[in-house]
């Protein structure tokens, strides 16, 4: 039975999936990033790099230092790099980058060149790659630990004893994507990309449909794209998975930890490092899958309207006592 097998006793497949690092114009953290692939328990046998071409003049010189970095460091395997001659954006460069690496692999382990892993992550990754394999609802895993107790204390007080055991696991299964250091399939991705992913889809059905601890978040980010009129790339994605009833795995504590925020950041502008991070072990190596692949029934029971309140009004206030 896979929830009895510990991790250390799966065996590493002889293929090993690449890690696809997608890159633009931060060479002070994408040299941090190469620098972690060095110190990993299990080194992969292919980096697969894409390169945004830059927006104007003031990207091109940073633009360079990165495939400079990406071509002149001593990269664990070989390097497969790919650079755009035009600029593609984050969302289209990202899409594109996973769908191509995708159609000549049969997984694949994403980071960007804002995610620094920890020693454990890529070969975590690889053996959870290769034991949920046939498992055809799992969409992806996740090396980033965005729930938390205090959500579901908050949202189900009455029943969150009946839950705390599960959450004290080394991973959960959820039903929402997290894209900050993560893997996935290809006949999973190809399914989920389908659909032509844009605002056509029927998301604003999703934002009538009862809101859970993770869904509420989800639809909350939709909704303030949507007024920005811009998506980010996961959004869409996360909510096809959505639609398609795929689930995700997530660690107990974030295996990586997101180096990215300040004013070069496309979407993490905000000085929040330190709550965004604040599930990080640099030592956590989790033993153990969990015991069901299935969302807790509680997790999936709708929200009501006092405990959706609660809950924002917990995270704008833990929001402003981390920017302050």
């Amino acid at each position: 039975m896979l929830s009895s097998t510990l991790l250390s006793q799966v065996q590493v497949p002889q293929t090993l999936p690449p890690i696809l690092i997608i890159a633009f114009n931060r060479p002070d953290t994408l040299e941090q990033v190469l620098r972690s692939l060095s110190d990993q328990s299990l080194l992969p046998d292919k980096v697969i790099a894409y390169v945004d071409g830059p927006r104007g003049p003031s990207d091109i010189e940073k633009v360079q230092q990165c495939i400079d970095l990406l071509t002149g460091y001593r990269l664990p395997g070989s390097l497969e790099l790919h650079v755009r001659s035009q600029n593609h954006g984050m969302n289209r460069n990202t899409l594109e980058a996973i769908s191509e690496a995708l159609t000549s692999h049969e997984s694949v382990v994403v980071i960007e060149d804002d995610i620094l892993p920890n020693p454990f992550f890529y070969e975590l990754m690889v053996k959870l790659l290769s034991v949920y394999s046939e498992e055809k609802n799992i969409f992806s895993i996740s090396g980033y630990a965005h729930w938390r107790e205090s959500d579901f204390s908050i949202c189900y007080e009455k029943e969150f004893n009946q839950i705390q055991e599960q959450l004290s696991t080394d991973f959960i299964c959820i039903n929402r994507l997290i894209a900050w250091g993560w893997a996935t399939w290809a006949d999973r991705w190809q399914k989920a990309m389908s659909n032509q992913m844009t605002s056509k889809l029927p998301y604003f059905s999703l934002l009538f449909r009862p809101l859970y601890p993770y869904t509420y978040q989800l639809n909350y980010f939709l909704i303030s794209q949507i007024i920005k009129r811009k998506l980010v790339w996961d959004t869409p994605l996360a909510l096809n998975c959505l639609l398609k009833g795929y689930i995700h795995l997530c660690p107990q504590y974030s295996m990586i930890r997101n180096i990215g925020f300040g004013e070069e950041a496309t979407h993490t502008k905000s000085n929040t490092y330190s709550l965004m991070n604040q599930s990080y072990r640099a030592d956590f190596c989790p033993e153990s899958l969990p015991e069901s692949l299935q969302c807790h029934p509680i997790m999936l029971k709708p929200l009501s309207l006092l405990a959706l309140v609660r809950l924002l009004i917990y995270r704008i206030k833990e929001k402003l006592a981390y920017s302050t």
